[in-house]
């Protein structure tokens, strides 16, 4: 699937964009793919992007909690209040 149709998929940016509007953020947007394990944020880090998750899940956990927050699915969005708001990372 093409970024465009992966973002139109998405109600976060389905709803908040224009067709115009959301052809330019695919223009923009690049393929992360991580390995099982591996951290895709990282809490109290710096936050200059935002994620969708296209395939597979990721826990959300936080510093002294042995317990997962959350489990993200296809479809998340991931790391946008830091990137609109510059503060931290909440989360890894």
């Amino acid at each position: 699937m093409s970024a465009r149709g992966i973002l139109a998929s998405v109600p976060f940016f389905r709803e908040a964009l224009d067709d115009t509007e959301l052809t330019l953020l695919a223009d923009h947007a690049r393929t992360h793919t991580l390995e099982k394990g591996e951290a895709l944020i990282t809490e109290d880090r710096p936050g200059h992007s935002m994620f969708v998750v296209v395939d597979g899940d990721f826990e959300v956990t936080i510093k002294g909690d042995a317990d997962a927050l959350a489990k993200l699915e296809k479809g998340a969005v991931v790391g946008e209040m830091s990137l609109l708001t510059g503060t931290p990372r909440s989360a890894t």
